[in-house]
């Protein structure tokens, strides 16, 4: 077993969580954003 305390895991795990959410979300966004751009719509 490591020596690591259960809760810094849980933080880093939720720290990480966190940024994948992040970078979902500004992906999507930057697809949604082109798209509307493609179409010649004004955000």
């Amino acid at each position: 077993m490591s020596t690591i305390p259960s809760d810094i895991l849980l933080h880093l795990w939720l720290g990480f969580m966190l940024v994948l959410a992040g970078g979902l979300i500004e992906s999507c966004r930057r697809l949604l954003r082109r798209d509307r751009i493609a179409r010649g719509i004004r955000p």
